[in-house]
This record gives C-alpha cells, sequence and structure tokens, in this order.
C-alpha cells in the first residue's frame, strides 16, 4: 500500500451551516450560558470509513490506502496544546456554572510583594489563607454564611505566580470585605477585590484577564510555565461540577434558547484532503435566569 497518499486530514474554519428542527444537538448548561454543538455528516463518505492506525497515518476503507495525517506541528506539541485547551476549556465552564454576576460573587486577587517562583509554596500559601478565610467565617456574626471559592494560579511572563479568587457567599445575597481584612489574612503583598454584580460569562471574562494571551506572551509561552503535575486551579468542595451533556433535536434546543443572546457561533470543518467528511457548529447562548 502507498503511505505517501496526498490525503490528509485537517480541521478548518467555515462558514456556519443552516440548522434544521431534525438536527441533533449536544447541549450544555454552565449557569446563564448554554453551549450547542451540532455535527453535520457527509452522506456519501463519514467518518467510521476511516480508521485511526497510529500517530501518523490512518486507513481509509473506501480505497484500502494507508495514509499520513497532517504534519503541520509535532504529535507531543498537538497534545500539549490540545491538552491546555482542554484545561482552559473545563476551567470556563466551571467558572460559568457557579459564578453568574450576582452581588454575593467577588473577584480577589492576592499578590506577593517579593518575587514568588515557587508554585509549591503558592499552594501552601493560599491553603493556609483559606483555613483563615474559614475561621473568619466561623467567628463571623452572620450564621448563613457558607463561603466558595475557585482559586486560579496565574504566572505572569516572568514566571511570577499569583492568584485570583473567586468567591461566593452561598448562604446570603450580597458579599462584602474590607480590603484591610483581606490583605492581613493574606499577609504576603498587595490585594485587590472586584464585585463580580452585573457581569456576564464570567467564564469568558477571567480566561480574558488571567492573562491567557497577555500582551505580546503567547499562549505556549504561558503555558510552559504550568508544570506537568500541579494543577491551574483549585475549588472548595461546594462548587457545583459542570452538568451532563443533554442530547435533544434542534426544534427542543430552540425553546431553550429563544429568550437568550447568541454569544458565539463558530463552525469547523474535518477534511480527508479536500473532500470534507464532517462539520461542526459551536453556538453560546446568554440566557438570563
Amino acid at each position: 500500500m502507498d503511505t505517501h497518499g496526498k490525503s490528509l486530514i485537517s480541521v478548518e474554519l467555515v462558514e456556519p451551516f443552516p440548522l434544521y428542527p431534525d438536527m441533533n444537538v449536544k447541549l450544555i448548561t454552565t449557569g446563564n450560558i448554554l453551549k450547542l454543538t451540532i455535527e453535520k455528516y457527509d452522506t456519501v463518505s463519514p467518518l467510521k470509513n476511516y480508521t485511526r492506525l497510529n500517530s501518523n497515518e490512518y486507513l481509509d476503507r473506501n480505497t484500502g490506502e494507508i495514509k499520513p495525517y497532517q504534519k503541520g506541528i509535532s504529535s507531543s506539541k498537538k497534545s500539549t496544546i490540545k491538552n491546555r485547551n482542554r484545561a482552559f476549556s473545563r476551567l470556563r465552564d466551571i467558572i460559568n456554572t457557579n459564578f453568574t454576576g450576582l452581588r454575593n460573587e467577588l473577584h480577589i486577587i492576592l499578590t506577593y510583594g517579593q518575587k514568588m517562583t515557587d508554585r509549591s509554596q503558592l499552594t501552601i500559601d493560599f491553603q493556609l489563607f483559606w483555613k483563615k478565610m474559614r475561621y473568619f467565617q466561623s467567628k463571623s456574626d452572620n450564621s448563613l454564611m457558607n463561603l466558595q471559592y475557585i482559586a486560579v494560579y496565574e504566572p505572569t511572563q516572568k514566571g511570577v505566580w499569583h492568584i485570583h479568587l473567586l468567591i461566593k457567599d452561598t448562604g446570603n445575597d450580597h458579599l462584602y470585605f474590607k480590603s484591610s481584612v483581606i490583605r492581613e489574612m493574606w499577609g504576603h503583598g498587595f490585594i485587590k477585590i472586584v464585585p463580580l454584580s452585573g457581569r456576564n460569562d464570567i467564564g469568558l471574562y477571567f480566561m480574558n484577564l488571567i492573562g491567557y494571551n497577555k500582551g505580546n506572551c503567547k499562549k505556549e509561552e504561558l503555558w510552559k510555565l504550568y508544570e506537568t503535575n500541579k494543577k491551574i486551579y483549585s475549588k472548595s468542595k461546594g462548587i457545583t461540577p459542570v452538568p451532563a451533556p443533554e442530547y435533544l433535536l434542534y426544534k427542543d434546543a430552540k425553546e431553550r434558547i429563544k429568550n437568550g443572546k447568541l454569544i458565539f457561533d463558530k463552525s469547523k470543518a474535518l477534511k480527508n484532503g479536500d473532500h470534507e467528511i464532517r462539520r461542526y457548529r459551536d453556538m453560546q447562548y446568554l440566557v438570563k435566569k
């Protein structure tokens, strides 16, 4: 068999395809954001006619040929990029599931007065800080206070670490801290408190804020600063997991999004050479509850 065929598997951005009532939809609800994924298959040559053999080759069942995958970047780099994108996508979803711009939600930035490059120490410092926050909660006059958090660990371009903390009080409809109280409990440097009330798509706001693509520093360069066995974020036990996907017809999904605002719409095509095999359309709607 010819192992040097010219056909290549690739993914390209394409124009959105029309949607019909009987199309199958995967829907994920993350807070106020509804995420829809619709797949359109080529009825002549579905993806099942192609079988992955290894990291370099696939089998075209139509012709019996073994063909090479596209070699734009190395497989290890592809894996790194894929893992990075998956991690940040998961973070965005869990943020949107738990933070929707209410008055009982805050964004607190915790920094260091000196250059902090020790990622392990960063975790230790935050754990101690959260113990102090829990003690503060236990001594609060407000017996309903129930603090929950998502902490995101971010390096600057120079490898200096700081923490972005999303915090909410699920026992009350309002949350307030004096800066002096947080500064004393943190004890390492500058802090800043930002209310989240009224913001939409907190996950997207956060992805832009934490330097996922800051300045002239490419995403890949920032990603290298995250150690393999270190998480990019941590969360308290009370944080709600991202709901499992629902599978339904587009006509039913339309009822769910009819009062929503379209905030994202992108289509991609999976191609074998010049032949399109499958097309995806990802859409996101902001739906106020």
